[in-house]
């Protein structure tokens, strides 16, 4: 049995190791995939920063940034990853489940985003207020005319619930 010497020196050593494990090998593999990640968002993205889009209900936007919007699940159930999913499923609501990796019918990995400053003056002045992290996940995007609109929630959100006025 080891003494209560031992055990401190090896937590102390271990803790040593994982802070230079991050330091020196994730951080950067990390920052290098960031950078890859934005790349690929931006090749991705109908839009480029500099354009005036219009955002809801006729109010113009000027893109400031495209980054990428990830979501690194595995959620395919398959043979190898059957348990994650049983463990993984309880804390998810089920609509998460179906829709997750599905935008507009097409499969991803990654998406873009995009965050900007709305514009004042009938859209001819870049005004201070900012609008942030908007996605295809959640807006319908007319690449075309520059528009995005906010998604409606999904039919199983709109289900009449009147039944709760008689309790």
């Amino acid at each position: 049995m080891k003494t209560d010497t031992e055990i401190k020196e090896k937590i102390q050593s271990l803790r040593k190791e994982l802070t230079d494990l991050i330091i020196n090998q994730f951080e950067p593999i990390r920052k290098q995939l960031d950078e890859l990640l934005k790349l690929e968002a931006q090749r991705i993205c109908p839009f480029n920063v500099g354009d005036i889009i219009t955002i809801e209900n006729g109010r113009k936007g000027k893109i400031t940034d495209i980054d990428y919007h990830s979501l690194d699940y595995e959620f395919y159930i398959n043979d190898e990853n059957k348990n994650f999913y049983e463990d993984l499923k309880h804390k998810l609501d089920i609509n998460e489940y179906k829709f997750v990796y599905r935008v507009d019918n097409k499969p991803f990995s990654i998406t873009w985003k995009i965050s900007g400053i709305k514009m004042r003056n009938k859209g001819l002045e870049v005004g201070k207020r900012k609008f942030n992290n908007i996605t295809p996940v959640d807006y319908l995007v007319d690449e075309n005319n520059k528009m995005i609109e906010s998604k409606p929630p999904p039919k199983i959100m709109q289900i009449d619930m009147s039944f709760f006025e008689e309790i």
